[in-house]
């Protein structure tokens, strides 16, 4: 999927998809790997302790570089397969992780997730925008508006820890356009990687090449 730059912003609702949907897209696999952490942490801290430091990486790496290369990386499949067996008491986070690995696996599965978690967001952002007209124009609340209220606040949420990071940690931004257009290029980034690389697995150097190089 390619994301446009602002410069092809026609209306309002256009504005406010490609401006969210980048941030959801660059952002997204660190949310599912964090929630993954936690759940193995909250189900048996000391299996998960004494996994995390058995994890074969290149580097000494982030805390979310080393739950992906447990969950997905060729060079840690005797890990996993022997963590599977340990799980057996733990029937839903096995079944979580084993579908994390089947997803995040190979390129071509990651690329398929992604488009399709794409495609929900901006249907969920119109969604929320034709909602707004509505509640603006008749005065009428349909019964689902906490939902979406909560979506929305999680999307903005997301999208503005990365103006923030942008422009405070890594000071690559001086305006919100500026953060916009970089999340952009990380987002078309992320994609152009992953289709060259649909064919092949998720290897530790695979991992660095298609995800890192737009994720960080």
């Amino acid at each position: 999927m390619k994301f446009k730059s602002t410069k092809h912003w026609k209306c309002k609702d256009v504005q406010i998809v490609e401006s969210i949907i980048p941030s959801q897209t660059i952002g997204y696999f660190n949310e599912i790997l964090k929630q993954a952490a936690s759940d193995f942490y909250n189900y048996n801290g000391s299996l998960a302790k004494e996994t995390l430091s058995k994890v074969v990486v290149k580097k000494k790496e982030s805390f979310i570089d080393t739950i992906f290369a447990l969950i997905a990386t060729e060079e840690n499949e005797a890990l996993r397969t022997d963590l599977f067996t340990k799980l057996e008491g733990y029937p839903l986070l096995r079944w979580r992780l084993f579908t994390l690995n089947k997803i995040f696996g190979n390129a071509e599965n990651t690329d398929a997730f992604l488009t399709a978690h794409t495609k929900r967001v901006e249907w969920q952002i119109r969604r929320i925008y034709r909602v707004r007209n509505l509640i603006v124009h008749s005065g009428t609340m349909p019964a689902y508006t906490n939902l979406l209220i909560e979506n929305l606040h999680n999307y903005f949420d997301t999208f503005l820890n990365m103006v923030i990071d942008d422009a405070i940690k890594y000071k690559r931004a001086k305006t919100v356009e500026q953060a916009i257009l970089e999340m952009n290029f990380k987002a078309n980034l992320l994609t152009k990687n992953l289709e060259k690389h649909k064919k092949a697995s998720m290897t530790l150097d695979t991992y660095k090449y298609i995800l890192c190089e737009s994720l960080h």
